[in-house]
């Protein structure tokens, strides 16, 4: 059975949590999420990673240019069964050919397979991917109870906030660039912030 994204990060990296800062701290924020059908809700014991915009945008780009890459292997392969499905079953109309049908029980055996294997490539390399921010991040924090969260003595610099949702079979990341002069900034994580490539949707 899949983990989470966020339990799997949670048992690979400790967190330092960064809460209870009462000046103005330089970079804070909320994230929230809206369903559909649900009213918008905050994401609280989220994590946060704060990461130098120079690392963090190269890496981003690498790892949804594999994604696709693999994924639309995948996809071809995954094509290639269905036209042949689709041309057995033509094939055999209303004739009862023992043969044929064993043929094409095979080949629905295979589109199980790839389907699950698809499902598990993308699940899996969410949560890779989710490790490796973690790795690479200055910072990280957990969101409070209301979705707060924040980052103090920053250094002057152009940063990559990242965060991971999830809901119900789906998660990914809500991620928002951003520039500090020195003077506090806020940020809010939301729908608008969701990462379009690095995405674990699984098919039905």
């Amino acid at each position: 059975m899949n983990i989470s994204v966020k339990f799997a990060v949670l048992l690979f990296f400790s967190v330092l949590v960064q809460s209870c800062v009462k000046k103005p701290i330089d970079i804070s924020g909320t994230v929230s999420m809206e369903y559909a059908g649900t009213q918008i809700s905050t994401t609280k014991e989220s994590f946060v990673f704060l990461l130098h915009d120079s690392i963090a945008t190269p890496y981003l780009n690498k790892r949804r240019k594999e994604f696709q890459e693999e994924l639309e292997r995948m996809k071809i392969v995954q094509s290639e069964i269905f036209a042949k499905f689709d041309s057995l079953k033509s094939a055999i109309s209303n004739k009862e050919v023992k043969a044929l049908h064993l043929q094409l029980d095979s080949i629905q055996s295979s589109a199980v397979e790839i389907k699950k294997r698809i499902n598990e490539f993308k699940h899996d390399y969410v949560v890779f991917t989710a490790k490796e921010l973690a790795k690479k991040a200055i910072l990280t924090a957990k969101t409070a109870e209301n979705g707060v969260f924040g980052f103090d003595q920053i250094s002057i610099g152009k940063y990559v906030l990242i965060s991971i949702y999830e809901e119900k079979d789906h998660s990914g990341f809500l991620i928002s660039t951003v520039e500090f002069t020195g003077k506090p900034i806020n940020v809010r994580l939301e729908n608008h912030s969701i990462e379009p490539v690095l995405i674990y949707e699984p098919e039905k």
